[in-house]
C-alpha cells in the first residue's frame, strides 16, 4: 500500500540497533505508487549487507532531505522484488549518502530494465575507499543533475549507469577512483554528458595508470552507431592514465565533444574502433609530451594520427 514517512529535518533520526543485518526501512509486498520519505536521518550498525538504509520496490516516488550513515549495505537500494512491470519516475533529491559499505545509491539488478526513468538531484556520496556512489542498472530515460562524490579512492567504478537511452548526466564531480570515474556500458542512443569535473589523485594501485577517466561501451544490441554529446568536462589527471575511452563494438559511436579541459601527461583519447566518427574536439591541453600523444588508436592498425582521425571522420579539430 501507499506509504507516507515524514520526519522533521535536523530532528527525526533512526538509528538502527546493532547485530541486526537488515534495512532501516523497508518496502515491499504491494506495490502501489507514490511512496513519500523524507526529511530525516538514518544511521545503520555496519553490521552486514543487508543493512541498506531504504529498501524500496517501488514507482513515482520521492526520497527527498535523507541523510543515511554507516550503513553496512547500501544506503538507497531500489528493487524489482514483486514487479511485474517498470518502476518509473522515482525521485531522489538532496540524499546523503556518508561511510556506508555497499552502493550509495543502487537501482535495480543487472539488465532487467524494470528501474527507468529516474531523477537523481542534488546528492552526496561520501565513500568508504571500496564502494561505489551510483549504479543504475537501465539507464534508460534517467536525469542524474547534481552528484558530488568523494572518498571512493580505492573504487573501480565510481559511477556506473548501463544500458543508457535518451540519458541526461550532469554536474557530477568526481575525486579519485582506481579504474573508471564514470563507467556507461551498453550505452544506447541520445546520451549526454555535461558540467562533469574529475580530480585523480596518484594511485594506491600502480596499474591505474593505465585505466581511463570516462568509458563508454556501445550496446551490442544496436545495428546502427549511437550519439552521445559530451561537453563542458574539466579533468585534472594526476594518474596520467587514458582521460577518454570509447568502444564502438565495431560499428562505431557518433559522439561531439565541445569544451573539453584535460590537465595530465597521459593519453587524452583511445578510440577502440577506427569507425568511431564525427569527433569534434575543442580543447585546453597542458602539460602533453607531444601533440601525437593526444589521441591514439587501439586497434589493428596500430597507432593513428591527430591528422589521419580528421581526414578520416572530415571534421575540423581546434587546439588552443
Amino acid at each position: 500500500s501507499k506509504f507516507v514517512f515524514e520526519g522533521v529535518e535536523g530532528k527525526t533520526r533512526i538509528k538502527m540497533s546493532a547485530g541486526v543485518n537488515e534495512p532501516i526501512l523497508t518496502h515491499t509486498g504491494t506495490i502501489a505508487g507514490k511512496t513519500i520519505i523524507q526529511n530525516m536521518s538514518l544511521e545503520g550498525n555496519e553490521t552486514g549487507t543487508e543493512n541498506h538504509g531504504i529498501y524500496i520496490n517501488d514507482y513515482y516516488s520521492v526520497i527527498k532531505n535523507i541523510e543515511i550513515i554507516r550503513c553496512g549495505g547500501c544506503g538507497i537500494k531500489w528493487h524489482t522484488t514483486d514487479a511485474a512491470g517498470t518502476l518509473v519516475e522515482n525521485r531522489i533529491e538532496n540524499v546523503k549518502v556518508r561511510d556506508c559499505k555497499g552502493t550509495s545509491f543502487a537501482f535495480g539488478e543487472a539488465d532487467n530494465n524494470q528501474i527507468t526513468d529516474g531523477f537523481l538531484i542534488n546528492c552526496i556520496s561520501q565513500g568508504t575507499k571500496t564502494n561505489k556512489a551510483l549504479m543504475i542498472s537501465s539507464g534508460a530515460g534517467w536525469v542524474v543533475n547534481g552528484l558530488h562524490t568523494y572518498g571512493h579512492k580505492s573504487c573501480t567504478r565510481v559511477v556506473e549507469i548501463n544500458n543508457t537511452f535518451s540519458t541526461l548526466i550532469d554536474n557530477v564531480y568526481v575525486e579519485d577512483f582506481i579504474e573508471r570515474a564514470i563507467h556507461l556500458g551498453k550505452a544506447q542512443n541520445n546520451l549526454s554528458l555535461s558540467n562533469i569535473t574529475v580530480r585523480v589523485e596518484p594511485s594506491e594501485d600502480a596499474s591505474a595508470a593505465n585505466k581511463c577517466v570516462f568509458y563508454i561501451n556501445k550496446s551490442s544490441a544496436l545495428s546502427y552507431r549511437p550519439n552521445i554529446s559530451i561537453n563542458n568536462v574539466v579533468v585534472e589527471n594526476k594518474n596520467d592514465g587514458t582521460t577518454f575511452c570509447v568502444d564502438g563494438d565495431g560499428t562505431g559511436i557518433h559522439v561531439l565533444m565541445s569544451n573539453i579541459n584535460v590537465r595530465g601527461t597521459g593519453t587524452k583519447y583511445k578510440l577502440a574502433s577506427t569507425t568511431v566518427e564525427k569527433m569534434v574536439y575543442h580543447t585546453v591541453y597542458r602539460q602533453c609530451n607531444s601533440i601525437d600523444n593526444i589521441i591514439t588508436y587501439d586497434d589493428n592498425n596500430g597507432a593513428a594520427t591527430i591528422q589521419q582521425l580528421i581526414d578520416e571522420a572530415s571534421v575540423t579539430t581546434h587546439y588552443v
